[in-house]
Formats: C-alpha cells, sequence, structure tokens
C-alpha cells in the first residue's frame, strides 16, 4: 500500500479529502524596505548570508550539493 491509498483509507476516501486554496497577496514595496533590508543584511556576518542564500538556493533547486551548469551556444549575425 503505497502513501496515496493509506491517505484514502485514513480518510475514507477521496470524498472526504479537502483541498487546501492557495492564496496570494501582492503589496506594494515601501521605499524604507529596501534601505531596511540593506540594513538588515549587511548587519549580519558574511558566513550568516552566505547560509541564507544556501537555504534559499535549496529551496528553488532541490538538495543538491552544487549549482547546475548551464551552457548556451549563441550564434553571431554575420557581418
Amino acid at each position: 500500500m503505497n502513501a496515496l491509498d493509506r491517505m484514502h483509507a485514513k480518510s475514507g476516501g477521496l470524498e472526504s479529502v479537502k483541498m487546501i486554496k492557495k492564496v496570494v497577496r501582492k503589496h506594494k514595496l515601501e521605499k524604507n524596505s529596501v534601505k531596511d533590508d540593506s540594513k538588515y543584511w549587511l548587519g549580519k556576518s558574511p558566513e550568516e548570508r552566505i547560509s541564507a542564500v544556501e537555504i534559499l538556493r535549496r529551496q528553488y533547486n532541490g538538495s543538491s550539493a552544487r549549482l547546475q551548469r548551464v551552457a548556451r551556444l549563441v550564434k553571431q549575425a554575420q557581418s
């Protein structure tokens, strides 16, 4: 029995499973918020800042140990 089957067995089937509604709110940035963010991060040590970037990278790219290498070939127009 896989995880989905166990969930259905516990919940009594698909009829009783409730969906979670996505909520997105947009806000305008205030002029001071960028300054406040900069002030906050400049107050952190380089190690803390790198750690924060690493957490964000793992959330975005998954838990792979390194960044993905990307190569692109661009053809130049002949003149």
